[in-house]
């Protein structure tokens, strides 16, 4: 049985505020920060979540609260939280920082903050748990908030020890320099999963499949995801630009010995492309491309990449300029502009027109041909025809 009289609650809030502070500083070393930098930061993220805090818990309990009191009204974890992120950006747009420089500052934090608080939540009896007369079961005395001698589930201990562990987790993370938006963004999604299943244990929200708490956990679910999403999608772009600005390819002149994988390649781009052909038309295609290739093998000239070949080029002579007939790149060697690259100085190098064909369900294709300055011409049921004008295009 808990039998404190003492405002250990107000004690615990001033410590995760203290506590914050500290590791936003040692953070900040890493971050490039100046003295003035981040003491005005911390201002401004200090303000946000007491007054983020208050104002939260007033729209929830506005029906029972007679006046809005700074001290008396109580704080609201995701308000908190959502007061810090605003007046953070409000920080960020002001003094021109990136976000990485915010968030990766000041979120490593919040689950320490969290789990000091919920300390003081348990000692003083709020945010209590459901009934539970089991291991660990808390019984209060003298609580403001919690009933009075009923056995009660550590619902906030519980909180405590989860969001503690997120915390190693995300210090760990910086610690090894790996802390990046897929570690935010997991770390993120931990928390919002942590509160939602949790809050089915506290009293106030067991009864309520989807309370305002919950929702907001799922938000921030979706919004942790979408981190991670984007770490994905910046780490692939990262590689690609490296790629396409260490990478030296070489064009090699095919041979007999490559008709198996050119003629590899020809199909498949037919046969992705060319949509609701019969099995007399494809028969028919295999037949012209097994016959034909043979004979014009040697005008194909093979895409080496780190001494592999990872794709084919076919570039004829024609009346008005050259015809890109046809450029393969291995899957796994896509979207790393390779293959524009290539285009690009054939186009920078030749003093002549460029035209080609290209599926018009190639979308991918048609908008790339369309950034290096092809235009349509010409279009059939299946294709279009584009040029490139070299006088246009100087």
């Amino acid at each position: 049985m808990l039998n404190n009289k003492y405002p250990i609650y107000g004690a615990m809030i001033i410590l995760s505020l203290l506590v914050n502070i500290i590791v936003v500083i040692i953070v900040s070393k890493k971050n490039a920060y100046t003295s003035d930098e981040i003491i005005s930061a911390l201002i401004y993220e200090n303000i946000g979540i007491i007054y983020g805090a208050n104002i939260f818990s007033y729209i929830q309990n506005f029906r029972y609260i007679k006046e809005f009191n700074t001290f008396k009204i109580g704080l609201s974890s995701y308000g908190g939280l959502i007061g810090a992120v605003i007046f953070l950006l409000i920080y960020k747009f002001q003094f021109k920082k990136t976000s990485e420089e915010i968030f990766f500052t000041f979120m490593p934090s919040i689950p320490l903050m969290y789990a000091i608080g919920k300390i003081g939540c348990y000692i003083s009896g709020c945010c209590y748990g459901i009934e539970y007369d089991g291991i660990a079961s808390v019984t209060y005395k003298y609580s403001l908030d919690a009933p009075h001698n009923v056995p009660l589930f550590p619902i906030q201990i519980i909180e405590t020890f989860i969001f503690t562990l997120i915390y190693i987790y995300i210090i760990n993370k910086i610690l090894k320099n790996k802390f990046e938006w897929n570690s935010l963004g997991k770390s993120i999604i931990f928390c919002g999963t942590a509160k939602f299943f949790l809050d089915f244990l506290r009293a106030s929200h067991n009864s309520k499949i989807l309370s305002l708490n919950k929702c907001l956990s799922i938000i921030f679910i979706i919004i942790g995801v979408h981190l991670c999403i984007k770490n994905k999608r910046i780490l692939s772009k990262t590689r690609s630009n490296e790629i396409s600005k260490n990478y030296k390819y070489k064009l090699e002149k095919a041979t007999i010995n490559d008709i198996a994988r050119i003629k590899k390649y020809k199909l498949q781009t037919i046969l992705e492309h060319a949509k609701n052909l019969s099995n007399e038309e494809i028969t028919d295609i295999k037949i012209y491309v097994n016959e034909s290739l043979p004979s014009i093998i040697t005008d194909y000239q093979n895409i080496i990449y780190n001494e592999k070949v990872i794709g084919s080029l076919l570039i004829r002579t024609i009346e008005n300029g050259f015809l890109l007939d046809e450029i393969y790149i291995e899957k796994e060697y896509r979207n790393k502009k390779i293959g524009s690259s290539i285009i690009k100085d054939f186009l920078l190098k030749s003093e002549r027109n460029f035209y080609l064909w290209v599926y018009k369900s190639n979308t991918k294709a048609i908008k790339l041909y369309k950034s290096l300055g092809f235009n349509i011409i010409e279009e059939t049921k299946t294709r279009y025809y584009m040029e490139y004008l070299k006088n246009d295009n100087n």
